[in-house]
């Protein structure tokens, strides 16, 4: 009986690592899908497609640049050039590995930037179902991963990450208690995923539509995103990538963005 109790002891004592260990590597995979552009820089044209229920379209067109840094961090400017509502409006992004990103928002209407802080992120981007937070990289700090298993999309077995956030402050800022990504293992490439909104209901849902090359590695060129609650969608569409055309820092500044003539 005392052999019993200590070998339930034991077992009970190795719980804990293995589901650490079983943490640990679901994040260093999604560390390894979050990072994996082997370009140090890109523009592109890109097409946001917003649909109603009842099918109806409007598009707004945009210009993007982004560029890599040393520590994995991203800077990305979109500049809107169609319709005439939105031109010249201008996004900002500009990724940190420890704190907060920083992200603006150029409206020239007002000629004025507004900086996006705090629950900011989880608005729609330009009235899409994206949200601001959506554009770029997850933040890794923000998700204690997990893998949950495996789903088959378009034929393609993937693996289940799911990211539980981090703190009431990740769901504050994002609007998401839970996302579950769902990879390519062999490609390490997202290819869908489901948002969960602060009360753990499922109300997005986000799907790779069409995967090129770009520079050697898979690259989402056409991705959907669905609002489950009101049957609004949205897509993005890019076209005409250049990469590593030695783009200089000066591009992503606020003195940039705010440098548009009608």
């Amino acid at each position: 009986m005392r052999l019993a109790i200590v070998s339930l002891t034991l077992a009970a004592a190795a719980i804990p690592t293995a589901v650490k260990s079983a943490g640990e590597d679901a994040r260093a995979f999604m560390e390894d899908v979050f990072n994996r552009s082997s370009w140090k820089d890109m523009q592109a044209d890109l097409e946001l497609v917003l649909k109603n229920k009842s099918g109806d379209k409007r598009v707004k067109r945009l210009k993007l640049w982004s560029k890599n840094n040393d520590k994995g961090e991203t800077s990305m400017l979109m500049r809107f050039t169609a319709p005439a509502d939105v031109r010249g409006t201008g996004f900002l992004l500009i990724e940190h590995k420890e704190g907060r990103d920083d992200r603006r928002l150029f409206l020239p209407a007002l000629r004025r930037v507004k900086r996006l802080t705090g629950s900011g992120g989880r608005a729609n981007f330009m009235s899409s179902d994206f949200s601001f937070y959506d554009i770029g990289k997850p933040k890794l700090g923000d998700w204690k991963f997990s893998f949950t298993g495996e789903e088959t999309v378009d034929g393609v077995k993937c693996k289940a990450a799911e990211g539980m956030a981090a703190s009431a402050d990740v769901v504050s800022d994002t609007g998401y208690s839970k996302v579950v990504w769902y990879v390519d293992p062999a490609r390490k490439i997202v290819l869908a995923a489901d948002y969960y909104d602060k009360d753990g209901t499922l109300f997005k849902k986000m799907k790779v539509l069409e995967v090129k090359d770009v520079a050697g590695r898979p690259f989402a060129t056409h991705m959907s995103m669905q609002d489950v609650t009101t049957g609004h969608s949205s897509e993005m569409v890019f076209a005409n990538l250049v990469t590593d055309k030695g783009l200089g820092d000066s591009v992503f500044t606020e003195r940039n963005l705010k440098r548009w003539r009608r």
